[in-house]
């Protein structure tokens, strides 16, 4: 139920996009929040209630060995300009919500075209791109970036993807992305690598 990109087509090009993503992303921030969500049901035919549980907030602050919620309290990307392509709304709007919080300014493209047009349009230091999209997948994206003369490639460019095997990584780094993030993506663990990549970018 909570699995993501369960789809018919799994190629990059597919032209219907897979289902269970909000519920996957459900999932992911209740757990982010310490909370467990489960779903029931009396069987074929009938509803099924879904259940969400959250701890109560604690009105104490911190003791300083406490780890805080890297989301709420980092600055690792403030003022970065990053682009994240992605057909799936729900999943724009989870990448552009946790880049924002980590400090970046964020432009969001639904397709290829949209993310080479931002690109060109102004500078930006980061591009995080899902690959599997319909029409042209991320693969185009970063090909055609790489191929124009007027220096409009971001520094760093992350690929996004549901299938994170060896190969699928190892094809995404010839391709010309810096690294491969797999897909449920953890916000913590994108912003880590943009900002490990970036900082060896400007080093």
């Amino acid at each position: 139920m909570f699995d993501t990109f369960r789809q018919a087509d799994a190629s990059a090009t597919r032209a219907h996009g897979g289902l269970g993503l909000g519920l996957s992303i459900v999932k992911q921030l209740v757990e982010r929040h310490g909370g467990t969500v489960d779903v029931s049901s009396d069987g074929r035919g009938t509803d099924a209630r879904f259940s969400v549980r959250l701890p109560v907030r604690s009105l104490t602050q911190p003791s300083a060995g406490e780890r805080s919620d890297p989301l709420v309290t980092t600055d690792l990307l403030r003022d970065r300009r990053i682009v994240v392509v992605d057909d799936d709304p729900d999943t724009r709007e989870l990448l552009q919500s946790a880049l924002r919080l980590a400090g970046a300014n964020v432009e969001a493209a639904a397709s290829v075209d949209e993310a080479l047009a931002l690109c060109r349009g102004g500078q930006f230091d980061a591009l995080v791109s899902d690959i599997g999209m319909p029409g042209r997948d991320g693969y185009s994206v970063i090909q055609e970036l790489q191929l124009s003369e007027d220096g409009v490639r971001p520094r760093v460019a992350i690929a996004l993807s549901a299938y994170a095997s060896a190969r699928d990584i190892q094809r995404s780094r010839e391709a010309g992305f810096e690294d491969h993030v797999a897909k449920r993506v953890d916000p913590a663990v994108l912003i880590h690598t943009l900002c490990d990549h970036l900082t060896s970018a400007s080093a």
